[in-house]
């Protein structure tokens, strides 16, 4: 069952490695040589295979940024590299290793702030070795940091209000709005009371299940760059249902978040809503037409055609691996299943982010199951609706 598979994620994931203070690490590719180990060293051209990575637009650079992401639920959390900072140009085609360690845990809680061109990224847990948990040697933290691409550094923002700790990243997602400058985040599921679900476990396996309706949460948080405050928004009247890992992206046009997505310890969801930061509303939006429920697939606004498109993810039991591209018109709430003739296999938990200066939609990593990632990059074109794999040098 979701629940069981995401205690898999937690023993895999890489805890946090030190946030202590901010880090400048250098650039040069001789530095990089000497700072990663051997079995790094391979290349620092073309990322190792991962999964739960986020793939971000730098507005400075006009590259793709990837942060975080793990090699699988079995990863250890000594190797660095897989949490470096990679740069990826859809004109050229070209991976590059900006950074090859950061600070933070392999969390998909990241975002890019326009107006301050800083990677916004939230912490939920840190690494703690005398750990009793179930989960593993973890606890539970709620930080905020601002990662600047152009120079490497990280602060650690230590704003007076936060997220409460432990709504683990992955399972809440959270995006950048830009009419507001504000980044949203939304959902996620509490580790504190993940744990205390397992620790009422009998021998026998039979656990309290009436706490599984309390794991998720489907609060509405907004963090301001400026003013470094978190504040809970949640809307009194409507909401999405609680839920982790869905999808979240900003339709720059419309000027809304639109989910889509994701589920709880029970059921996956395939309904679709749309949030108006300005008036702090939900709205169930009613599609004729949806793609069918899943979770850890992702989407990416495509600003030139201003659509939202939509690929992979897996079914409540894992079993079921999606492969197809579906597109959303938020002007007349409708889906539509696109058929390319080449597609990327099915996959869950990969990146997926967005060119507008290439107009191209790009994806890494993710793969068929939790253990098994792929390295492989993709670019889509919406207009020809076509998928292209890049080749490694």
């Amino acid at each position: 069952m979701q629940r069981l598979r995401l205690l898999t994620f937690v023993l895999g994931a890489w805890v946090l490695i030190g946030t202590t203070h901010a880090q400048n690490i250098p650039n040069s590719q001789e530095q990089l040589r000497r700072r990663l180990p051997a079995v790094l060293r391979c290349s620092t051209s073309w990322p190792q295979a991962r999964g739960y990575e986020t793939l971000l637009y730098d507005t400075r650079s006009e590259n793709l940024l990837m942060l975080g992401g793990g090699a699988g639920g079995g990863w250890v959390s000594t190797l660095p590299g897989y949490g470096g900072v990679w740069s990826f140009s859809p004109g050229s085609n070209r991976w590059n290793l900006l950074y090859g360690s950061i600070p933070l845990a392999s969390t998909d809680m990241f975002s890019y702030d326009k107006r301050s061109a800083r990677v916004i990224a939230w912490v939920s847990f840190a690494a703690d070795p005398n750990s009793t948990w179930i989960l593993g040697p973890i606890k539970p933290i709620s930080e905020t940091w601002a990662f600047d691409p152009a120079t490497g550094e990280w602060e650690n923002r230590n704003p007076a209000q936060s997220p409460p700790a432990g709504l683990l990243g992955g399972g809440a997602q959270m995006v950048y709005d830009d009419r507001s400058g504000k980044t949203i985040m939304f959902g996620g599921l509490s580790l504190p009371l993940y744990e205390q679900y397992f620790e009422s476990c009998d021998p026998q396996g039979n656990c309290d299940d009436s706490l599984l309706s309390q794991i998720e949460t489907n609060h509405t948080w907004v963090y301001d760059y400026v003013a470094n405050t978190w504040t809970d928004v949640s809307p009194p009247a409507l909401s999405p249902p609680s839920r982790n890992s869905h999808a979240l992206v900003y339709d720059t046009a419309a000027d809304r978040v639109i989910l889509f997505g994701g589920g709880d310890a029970f059921v996956d969801y395939n309904d679709t809503w749309a949030y108006n930061y300005k008036k702090n509303t939900w709205t169930q939006l009613s599609p004729a037409t949806q793609p069918l429920s899943r979770s850890y697939g992702y989407l990416a606004y495509d600003s030139e055609h201003d659509r939202i498109v939509l690929f992979g993810g897996v079914d409540y039991t894992e079993t079921q691996i999606y492969g197809d591209t579906w597109v959303f018109n938020y002007w007349d709430q409708t889906w539509t299943q696109l058929n390319p003739k080449v597609s990327p296999s099915p996959r869950g938990w990969f990146g997926m982010g967005y060119s507008p200066k290439a107009n191209r939609i790009v994806i890494f990593g993710g793969g068929t199951d939790r253990d098994h990632f792929t390295d492989e990059t993709w670019t889509y074109r919406l207009a020809p609706n076509k998928w292209d794999q890049v080749l490694k040098p």
